[in-house]
């Protein structure tokens, strides 16, 4: 690529990312419901109460009340809408008793950090130039994606998925010390607990184990 190519190309990037930031603090302050959903997950597992078995009634602390999961007068059949993990909760619990909006504002800014991170892993990871243009190209042009939108709308954790077996397969593809494979075993052990279905996402590991050295298994 010529010089003028690459300054395009930077130039183009850097709006991309630009724009992207600013759209969404501005999605961000239109509250992200699915967050209200863990906050309030983990605010009653802090107070030794099960999350999964709570729907907000009239008279119930305000520290619980989430618009999507309160139960009108009279009505028994309304089931907590509360998914997120314990380990989930107890994850958040450090944050869980700042404000709503404080929340908010720190979990935008944990996204670009965790989305930041997976960008840096693949560059690493790529071997050749055009390799890195095109994570950089594809990681810019995720920003746009009514996937990414969404996820920032609702305040979702999802992005722990992606990370979490970014820093998994960065570990465990290098078997020449012990070390990597106590970071790789950390993050798959956080990666099903967030989410146990991603224990699916492991089995083909399963395969190449018995060529890694032994003091590495």
């Amino acid at each position: 690529m010529s010089k003028p190519g690459w300054i395009a190309f930077i130039v183009l990037m850097t709006a991309i990312a630009g724009w992207s930031v600013y759209r969404d603090i501005h999605i961000e302050q239109q509250y992200p419901s699915d967050l209200r959903n863990r906050v309030v997950g983990a605010r009653l597992e802090k107070d030794h109460a099960s999350p999964y078995f709570y729907t907000w009634k009239a008279g119930d602390p305000v520290r619980y009340y989430d618009p999507s999961n309160w139960q009108q007068p009279g009505d028994s059949t309304m089931v907590s809408n509360i998914t997120g993990t314990p380990f989930l909760h107890h994850l958040m619990a450090p944050i869980a008793d700042l404000p709503q909006r404080t929340i908010s504002r720190i979990w935008l800014l944990l996204e670009y950090i965790g989305f930041a991170a997976c960008v840096i892993i693949a560059l690493g990871m790529a071997v050749s130039r055009r390799q890195k243009l095109v994570d950089v190209a594809d990681s810019a042009l995720f920003l746009l994606t009514e996937a990414w939108i969404s996820h920032i709308t609702n305040g979702q954790y999802y992005l722990a998925v992606p990370l979490l077996a970014f820093l998994f397969y960065r570990f465990f593809r290098n078997p020449a010390h012990p070390l990597n494979a106590t970071v790789a075993g950390f993050c798959a052990i956080l990666l099903v607990l967030i989410r146990p279905n991603c224990i699916i996402f492991f089995l083909p590991f399963l395969l190449v184990i018995p060529k890694y050295p032994v003091r590495y298994r």
